[in-house]
């Protein structure tokens, strides 16, 4: 969770693989390369530091984060809080996606805990 195309290509780099190659060209060596940069790239300490452009937050801590900044956004009371805090559409797009959101039961997405 996390890594989409530009983190992807950063790491590839980073690990010096093939940023054209896909996931079932790789061999060993260079998934144990990818996933030793993935590890250095998301270090405790280093995302600890410093909100940097060079650091990747992926995974658990970049869900926490993005809950922390709605839960900063819903106690501002602000009105993207009072949208999130409805489950309802915050950019806009009000007439029909809003009247399913309303409608829409929440259901547990599967991996999340």
């Amino acid at each position: 969770f996390g890594v989409g195309y530009y983190q992807a290509k950063r790491l590839a780099a980073h690990a010096h693989v093939n940023p054209n190659l896909k996931v079932w060209q790789l061999d060993k060596p260079a998934i144990e390369r990818l996933s030793l940069a993935l590890r250095e790239l998301t270090s405790e300490e280093v995302n600890d530091y410093a909100e940097h452009r060079n650091v990747l937050v992926v995974g658990q801590r970049l869900r926490e984060r993005i809950g922390a900044d709605i839960d900063a956004l819903i106690k501002a009371s602000t009105y993207r809080g009072e949208r999130h805090q409805r489950g309802l559409p915050l950019r806009g797009r009000t007439k029909t996606n809003s009247r399913s959101a309303r409608r829409r039961p929440k259901y547990p997405v599967p991996g999340d805990s």
